[in-house]
């Protein structure tokens, strides 16, 4: 068996690139060799910022032989009339390497053709290497990649050295006219000579001697051990926020932690600015008091990639450089300070949200609207009233502050603390901060009723300003996360179990822009819903049961109510219950839905004549129909599938014992109707066409 090595050598690559293209090494190169044959035991994908690294041990030194069918001539084209090869058989044989007597005749779609067992020998596997590995290198996918000198390969950097090792023997690749050989580079400051590399097995060994820890998962524990390690010295926590832990691990290859260190006073400023300075800005590690998140020391963590003599110079200038941005914070929040919030409302009027929708001002004015209408919608009283109208007319008042400006990632959240300093209530500081949640899929959501209120405003209010002026996602391009927002609006919805439906809030912002709510934009949060539902593992069919017949319905009932019915379908189908009354159901749908009947046509009063019954059976059905109250049977649905079964025994005796599509037209007529009656009925929990039945 055969172990194989590759070290691609680069000038410093991106953080973000490196943890884009190891996925893609990971997936694509097990199934590459598998696919032709080839299999190692283990697979190993590594990087540092100078240098991508694959492992792979224990390769079979060859394919394995094979055979392949092989299709040649038509039987029609093959022999004469005699019965004899013709020349394009002989032919097709001899570049085979096949005797004529050894063919064999298959009969095809087309007909019967002539096939031939081919004997492949199977490749080393040094050769099918030298075949794939240049396309595992230029085929990696990255952002912002870039050409140098006068090739025209894109990467991340320049590529300056290659090793290909199979087993102990070097195995050559070229790319860009760099050639692979063993030699390698160790760090650039602690072991700035070349390495010669011996293969795959020591090759961890042989970096780790030269200072680079290649394994990145080795190299992110020392940084975990060193980061506590240093805390405990200052009898501190460190905040070790695993993006940011990503990213420092993918910029060093010997790390060192460093503690730095800055003025108390600096801690008058709000926490979250100092933590955003060294976490964004200078990929520092903040520390705490211990268990208290918000209490943080003057110090903090840095891990370096230089020589770890030299720590405490490395030390003192991070920390002359995070004082210089502590400064700039606290101009920025001195100045912010001089004015209310409040005042700052004026300044969004010159700042455009969109060009065909006004400025961040006119924006505010549609989100205080919608907020207002939504709050009167859940029941509020005027005083939760009047502190969601507060939230949502200061939720974007900091976007003109110094300090959001300087830092974008704070917005809301200097928000909160100004609005605090000027004593607005508590649950107006919180809104303004959390009306910005969920900022993705499982984020955490809004605590406070303002903060959710508002934060349901925003996303509708954008969704549907943008959907008026054309902004319409499409494919992947969606520039303005309209996805990203309907799916935080039916987090908010659920999550809250609040009263809503999409349909209200999203009419209600066209009401506003003085425009009927439009089909596209109807599509679009049906396509929304659909995906979150099968994603939070409701069966796909029992979806589409139940949001067709309630998104086609004027009014959509709330969203609450339609994920309640999906997840009793659920629990009716483990059950069995779903078995039981699948068969009845579906047939009564089948021939309930030829009546010239609305679906929301429920009464049987109003459509069957009972005068023209003439079994017993329609009048049992009749009966079981009138007896129906849809008024409760619509949210309790408890109820509606004790109904629905209990109609199943009626509607197979009435099935038995009456020809429903009787040559009588007043007759078929009214026993469609009774059906259609049913069917309407039956389509309050569910449009039962829609569920798959297996088997």
């Amino acid at each position: 068996m055969l172990d194989y090595l590759l070290e691609v050598g680069t000038e410093e690559l991106p953080a973000s690139f490196l943890t884009q293209v190891l996925p893609q090494w990971a997936e694509r190169i097990p199934r590459a060799l598998a696919e032709q044959g080839l299999t190692g035991s283990t697979y190993h994908f590594w990087a540092t910022p100078r240098r991508l690294s694959l492992l792979i041990l224990d390769l079979p030194p060859a394919q394995p032989d094979r055979v392949e069918t092989v299709k040649g001539p038509a039987v029609a084209n093959a022999y004469d009339q005699g019965g004899n090869p013709t020349k394009a058989l002989l032919g097709f044989a001899r570049s085979k390497g096949v005797a004529v007597a050894d063919l064999q005749t298959q009969t095809t779609e087309k007909g019967d053709f002539v096939f031939a067992q081919v004997a492949i020998p199977g490749q080393s596997v040094g050769t099918v290497l030298q075949a794939l590995v240049p396309g595992w290198i230029t085929g990696l996918e990255g952002k912002r990649l870039m050409r140098w000198g006068a090739g025209s390969l894109r990467f991340s950097r320049p590529i300056r050295w290659l090793v290909s090792l199979l087993g102990t023997e070097i195995l050559p690749i070229t790319l860009e006219g760099v050639t692979s050989d063993r030699t390698s580079y160790g760090h650039r400051v602690l072991a700035p000579g070349t390495l010669t590399l011996t293969g795959a097995r020591d090759y961890e060994a042989q970096l780790r001697a030269a200072f680079v820890w290649v394994n990145p998962e080795t190299r992110r524990i020392q940084i975990q051990n060193q980061l506590q390690t240093a805390a405990r010295t200052l009898q501190a926590q460190p905040e070790i926020p695993a993006d940011l832990l990503d990213e420092v691990n993918y910029l060093v290859e010997w790390p060192t932690v460093v503690t730095g260190q800055f003025e108390a006073d600096f801690l008058t400023l709000p926490p979250p600015v100092i933590k955003t300075e060294m976490t964004s800005h200078q990929r520092y590690f903040p520390v705490h008091q211990p268990g208290q998140p918000t209490q943080l020391l003057p110090n903090f963590l840095s891990v370096s990639n230089g020589d770890p003599e030299y720590g405490e110079l490395i030390a003192q200038g991070n920390s002359r450089v995070l004082r210089a941005r502590l400064w700039d914070a606290r101009f920025f929040y001195k100045e912010d300070r001089k004015q209310p919030l409040a005042a700052f409302l004026t300044n969004l009027k010159t700042v455009t949200f969109q060009e065909q929708l006004g400025s961040v001002a006119q924006r505010v004015e549609r989100i205080v609207a919608l907020a207002r209408f939504l709050s009167q919608q859940l029941g509020d009283t005027a005083q939760e009233t009047s502190l969601v109208e507060r939230t949502a007319q200061l939720c974007k008042a900091d976007l003109t502050t110094q300090m959001v400006k300087e830092f974008p990632e704070l917005q809301g959240v200097m928000g909160y603390y100004y609005a605090t300093a000027d004593g607005e209530d508590p649950l107006v500081c919180l809104g303004i901060e959390e009306h910005y949640l969920p900022r993705f899929a499982g984020d955490l959501l809004p605590t406070t009723r303002t903060g959710t209120i508002v934060a349901l405003a925003e996303r509708a209010e954008l969704v549907g300003s943008l959907f008026l002026i054309g902004q319409v996602p499409t494919g992947s391009s969606d520039p303005f996360g309209l996805r990203r927002a309907t799916l935080g609006l039916i987090q908010l919805i659920l999550k809250n179990q609040l009263p809503l439906s999409l349909q209200t809030i999203l009419a209600e912002v066209y009401r506003l822009h003085g425009q009927p709510l439009p089909a596209v934009l109807k599509s679009f949060y049906k396509q929304r819903l659909h995906g979150y539902f099968v994603e939070q593992g409701l069966a796909y069919d029992l979806v589409n049961a139940v949001l067709e017949p309630a998104l086609d319905q004027p009014q959509e009932p709330d969203l609450p109510d339609i994920w309640n019915r999906v997840q009793l379908l659920q629990r009716l189908r483990q059950e069995g219950v779903l078995a039981r009354i699948y068969e009845t159901v579906n047939r009564v749908i089948r021939l309930g839905g030829q009546a010239n009947l609305l679906t929301t046509a429920l009464s049987p009063q109003a459509w069957v004549q009972p005068a023209l019954f003439q079994e017993p059976a329609e009048q049992r059905l009749f009966t079981l129909l009138k007896d129906f109250v849809p008024a409760q049977a619509a949210r309790d649905y408890e109820l509606l599938v004790a109904y629905i079964h209990a109609s199943v025994e009626p509607v197979s005796e009435f099935f038995v014992a009456v020809l429903v599509m009787t040559e009588d037209e007043p007759l078929r007529v009214n026993r469609l109707n009774l059906l259609g009656v049913l069917r309407n009925q039956y389509r309050l929990l569910a449009d039962f066409s829609q569920v798959v039945m297996e088997g």
